[in-house]
């Protein structure tokens, strides 16, 4: 598996993680639009450092101070690794399986010290990289925090209507005449998928209700309403517990603890598929970016105290 080719941004940013003086416990978090490529790019990285070849992105390795990594055991889910690897390197390779969960994966690194005092108080040192990937969906929900009911019903139903949305779009809004609130949730869910699946869109939002619904706390799953329609409070009141219960906590016990993080976006299938998906990416980018805009009265800096300081956004070829 070669480090070089779309990913050579990223390897850089990776390899600087090293450069904290003072930290030996950094926490990188990978993302990515559809069909990024975020799981083989996770997969990749751990392997160079595994196997220390090809460490072009890590300046320790320039230097011969690299000494090699392993694997240590971390919290939560893990990433299957070894899994992704073996589909990577079968012959014929095989690509590995979208991941709908935040999973992660705990690398211990060791280098020699630079700097005379460095040298004589602790030669060998140690730096614990814990990566986290997780779905681009969930990145796409956190302005929900910052969003009512209303204007997000507002800007649901004015996407759907037009294109290429307006395409499949119809059933989940003839549902929403019925009254019949299970079967608005369902439609909106499998219109949600479509736009996905069948349409290649990338801006999916709520991200939630693509991936493990059933694990979805009670009465947190929604449909955007029309003004005035009957069911628009229970909906509303739905809404306001999946921000709470879903939306916040990701935030408040994984994002808010991330050091460094990565998007990575398949410009080149956006650019290919037409002006309409094009635009819908770049409604996905700008939506993931105001997550970064802290500011000193940033909605975001009042939620939580982040950590992430510096974020890049690599275009790749999945």
């Amino acid at each position: 598996m070669s480090g070089s080719g779309p990913f050579d941004h990223a390897w850089s940013f990776v390899g600087e993680l090293g450069n904290r003086m003072f930290d030996n416990h950094v926490r990188l978090a990978v993302t990515g639009l559809r069909r990024s490529g975020k799981t083989v790019f996770t997969t990749t990285l751990v392997h160079h450092l595994l196997r220390a070849h090809d460490l072009d992105f890590l300046s320790a390795a320039h230097q011969d101070r690299y000494l090699g990594a392993r694997l240590i055991p971390g919290e939560g889910e893990r990433f299957t690794f070894e899994a992704f690897e073996a589909d990577l390197m079968a012959d014929p390779p095989r690509w590995p399986e979208a991941t709908d969960r935040l999973t992660s994966l705990r690398l211990e690194l060791r280098y020699r010290a630079t700097g005379f005092l460095s040298k004589m108080v602790t030669p060998v040192q140690t730096l614990v990289v814990d990566i986290i990937d997780y779905p681009g969906e969930w990145l796409l929900d956190l302005p929900l925090v910052g969003t009512s009911y209303e204007q997000m019903s507002r800007d649901s139903l004015a996407l759907a209507r037009r294109s290429p949305r307006e395409r499949i779009s119809r059933d989940w809004l003839d549902r929403i005449e019925t009254g019949d609130s299970s079967g608005m949730i369902d439609g909106y869910r499998l219109y949600l998928e479509r736009c996905q699946h069948e349409l290649g869109l990338s801006f999916i939002q709520p991200g939630r209700l693509m991936h493990g619904i059933d694990d979805l706390p009670e009465g947190t799953t929604f449909t955007p309403l029309t003004p005035g329609h009957p069911l628009e409070a229970e909906m509303a009141a739905r809404y306001q517990r999946y921000v709470e219960e879903v939306v916040k906590p990701f935030y408040e016990d994984h994002f808010s603890r991330f050091d460094r993080q990565i998007v990575l976006v398949d410009l080149f299938s956006c650019l290919n598929a037409g002006p309409d998906w094009f635009d819908d990416s770049m409604t996905a980018l700008s939506t993931i970016l105001e997550s970064f805009a802290y500011g000193q009265s940033g909605w975001i800096r009042r939620l939580i105290s982040p950590r992430i300081d510096k974020v890049l956004f690599a275009a790749s070829k999945a």
